[in-house]
């Protein structure tokens, strides 16, 4: 069988992370858009907030702390966590423009995220080879 824990603790009301113009903060619900670090012991949320990608992260759940925005204006982008040797890192794959799809990996801190340079995983360069 499958065993599923729960949490001893809930949230009494709802917490505000961010905000956003956007009715696609978090579309496209089967892309992951939140992690929880746990080198660091924080939680971490990302969201279209109607021009770039915003991040805030909170060590309880309830109170949110913004840590940063990444300048790609989609809400088309997933996210994934690896503790690799004590260090937490984000690798996030989103839309760079019309046709192309990039990589960027981060460094997890207490209270932010180094990322590094781009990698482009899908160079299109028209509407014949965009992705879609």
């Amino acid at each position: 069988g499958v065993l599923l824990s729960v949490s001893n603790t809930a949230l009494a009301e709802p917490s505000t992370i961010g905000t956003s113009t956007s009715f696609s903060a978090t579309a496209n619900t089967s892309q992951r858009k939140t992690f929880y670090d746990t080198v660091n012991s924080k939680h971490w949320a990302f969201y279209y907030n109607g021009s770039t990608i915003s991040y805030s992260y909170s060590a309880d759940g309830e109170t949110w702390t913004a840590g940063g925005t990444l300048s790609y204006n989609t809400e088309k982008f997933s996210l994934t966590y690896k503790a690799i040797s004590g260090t937490g890192y984000v690798f996030l794959l989103t839309e760079a423009n019309t046709y192309d799809i990039v990589l960027r990996r981060g460094s997890v801190g207490a209270t932010s995220i180094t990322f590094g340079s781009e990698i482009t995983v899908f160079d299109g360069s028209s509407d014949s080879d965009a992705y879609t």
